[in-house]
Formats: structure tokens, C-alpha cells, sequence
């Protein structure tokens, strides 16, 4: 059976990080001026929330320490209820879903783990790249996402959060979708609308459009 390959991000997309991030981050400093997950118009907000890069980077390391792997990190309802129904099968094309994430090698592994506890029926493989991390700059490895999908002999659709990642993803995919998130243009979008305009993606496709 012909296959339709489909690469997705793993945090804003699949999961709740930034949000969950966030709501922790108010209970953890509560007289800290803080914008709401709605506010948060840029990425990486540090801006936004009174903190130097370091503090932020930081604070998205302690969270990933204590909290990625409890129910603070929750599958997007939306998504998981988008996987059960279409995640194996489209007009007799079967889908083979993989992940690329951009994450500290600290933390790569519960990321991983999180993604096959949760969408381990459909997602096949997970792929990183570090996130900018002092530890890992001398490392010899892959740098950004476009080294990763360069590898692949077909992407039909590749889905994440961050609008330079869309556009380089352009150059690898036949269809590049930007998951939408309050840091970009997509910002007004209904998770809902964008999994209907996904379907209607992987359909055409199927049909050899």
C-alpha cells in the first residue's frame, strides 16, 4: 500500500507545552507580572515576561525536569481525537507519521517517551535537534530541522509551530502547514479548521493532487 508521509512538531503542536509552561510559571513566581498563553504574540517570550534569555531558557529547563512527564503536559485534545480517526488510512493511502522536535539532548528522551505513551499507535519514529543549549554547541550533530527532513526521500506534509520552520520545510514537503499558535500568523485560527484543512491536504494527495 502507497504511503503518505507526514512529519510533526511534538511541543505547541501535538502537546500544551507553552501553555503549561506558563501556568506553572505564574504558580512559580506569583508576583511576577506575567502574560496569559493568549499573549504570548512572540516565541521565545522572554521579553514578555520580565526575563533575560538565560532566566527563560532556565525556566523551560526546570519545568521539562519536574513537569514533562505528569498531566501538566497534555495531548492536544483536538489532535488525539484527529489521530483516532484518520491517523492509519486516507482514501485507501495508509499514513506513516514520524516526529522532528527541537529540544535540549537533555531532554529528548522524555520527550520521546511522551510521544510514544501518547501517540505511540500511529507515530512510527522521533527525531531531534538541540535546542540552544551552552553543553551542546561543541557537539557534532544535526543543527536545525532542515537537516533532518533532507534526509527523508519523500515528505508529502509537514506540520509545526514556527513560521521559519514552515518556510524552510517548503524546500523538503509537498505541503508545509503552520500549526496555529499565538506567536504566529495563524494565531485566529480554530485548531479544528486547521485538522479539516490538514484532512483535505492528505486527501488531495491521495488522489495524486
Amino acid at each position: 500500500m502507497e504511503e503518505i508521509v507526514i512529519v510533526w512538531d511534538v511541543d505547541d503542536v501535538l502537546n500544551n507545552f507553552m501553555q503549561a509552561w506558563v501556568s506553572w510559571l505564574k504558580a512559580f513566581y506569583p508576583d511576577k507580572k506575567l502574560p496569559s498563553y493568549q499573549g504570548l504574540f512572540q516565541n521565545p517570550p522572554y521579553k514578555l515576561c520580565n526575563m533575560s534569555r538565560e532566566e527563560y531558557l532556565k525556566s523551560l529547563d526546570q519545568f521539562r525536569k519536574n513537569y514533562y512527564s505528569t498531566p501538566f503536559i497534555l495531548p492536544r485534545a483536538e489532535v488525539l481525537a484527529w489521530f483516532e480517526e484518520f491517523a492509519f488510512e486516507v482514501k485507501g493511502k495508509r499514513l506513516f507519521h514520524i516526529c522532528v522536535t527541537a529540544i535540549p539532548l537533555e531532554f529528548a528522551g522524555i520527550s520521546a517517551k511522551w510521544v510514544f505513551e501518547t501517540f505511540g499507535k500511529w507515530i512510527r519514529g522521533f527525531f531531534s535537534v538541540p535546542s540552544e543549549r551552552e553543553e551542546d554547541k561543541a557537539l557534532p550533530i544535526l543543527r536545525y530541522k532542515k537537516d533532518i527532513l533532507k534526509h527523508f526521500k519523500r515528505i508529502d506534509i509537514f506540520i509545526d509551530d514556527r513560521e521559519e520552520n514552515v518556510e524552510e520545510g517548503k524546500e523538503f514537503a509537498k505541503k508545509s502547514l503552520l500549526f496555529p499558535a499565538p506567536w504566529n500568523k495563524n494565531r485566529g485560527l480554530e485548531i479544528s479548521k486547521f485538522l479539516k484543512k490538514l484532512t483535505r491536504q492528505i486527501e488531495l494527495i491521495a488522489e495524486g493532487g
